[in-house]
This record gives structure tokens, sequence and C-alpha cells, in this order.
């Protein structure tokens, strides 16, 4: 048997050994892309039984401003928010095992006292995988700029 055989069959076995890895990957990624999107709905909504499920007990978010919040003041602060609209942009998902961070740009019109207000933020949301579910441990909102 030639060298190259040898090579190239083993470098087939190799491919063929990484394909159920980057199935998962795909999977695990897809499975965050909808968390994430039903997390923010669940916002929009005012839904604290979805909050809940989604966001571990030792959640903590960091709003624009700093200030900290655990998971009962971030559920309390949905109650209290009326979101008109929302949109996500492109998600970035990373996947390290049992953890991800996903970022993305996303926009959100609020009515305050019967006034519509907009902002834009930059969001970074920290996930880890425990007894085969995802949850949310952390999250941090980035206010962007207005635009000119």
């Amino acid at each position: 048997m030639s060298r190259h055989v040898r090579v190239g069959g083993f470098a087939l076995i190799l491919m063929l050994a990484a394909l159920p890895t980057f199935a998962q990957q795909q999977a695990e990624e897809e499975a965050l892309r909808k968390l994430e999107h039903e997390w923010w709905e669940a916002y929009k909504q005012r839904d604290t039984q979805t909050l809940d499920r989604i966001m571990a007990e030792d959640f903590i978010f960091t709003d624009e401003e700093g200030q900290v919040y655990d998971k009962s003041h971030f559920i309390a602060l949905a109650r209290q928010q009326v979101v008109t609209a929302y949109t996500l942009g492109d998600l970035r998902i990373r996947v390290y095992g049992d953890a991800a961070v996903v970022t993305c740009p996303s926009s959100w019109r609020y009515n305050i006292e019967g006034k519509e207000v907009s902002w834009e933020f930059r969001s970074t949301d920290v996930f880890v995988k425990r007894q085969g579910q995802w949850q949310a441990v952390a999250a941090q909102d980035t206010r962007l700029p207005k635009k000119p």
C-alpha cells in the first residue's frame, strides 16, 4: 500500500469522525438561537414563567449604566416595562462544551408614560447547559449611540 493511500485513508477517517461533532455543534447553536428568541419574546410579553425557566437561579444582568440585577429584579423589570417592538440582529453564537456566548445587536421600542422611546443595544448573553438544558447565567447590554 502506498504512503499516499494510507495518508488519504487516515485523512478520510478523521473527517468522518468530525462529522458528528459538527452536527452536534450545529444542533446546539440552533437550540441557543431558538432560546434567545424565546427569551426576548417572553420579555416583551411579560411572560414571567418563561423568563423564570430560561434564567438560572444565579442569573445576573448588567445594564447599560452598569447597574447589576439578579434574576428576581430582572423579572420585576420585565413586568414593569412596556415593550412595543423589538428586533434582534445577526446572532453570533459560540459554544464551548457546556457553556455558550451569544452576541447580537438589537433595537427596542418602549412605551414610557405614554411616550414612545427607542434604543439600540449590543447584547452579550452567557448560557450554561445544566441537566441537559441551556440556561442564561449572565447578560449585559451596551446602549449604542443614537445615529445622527
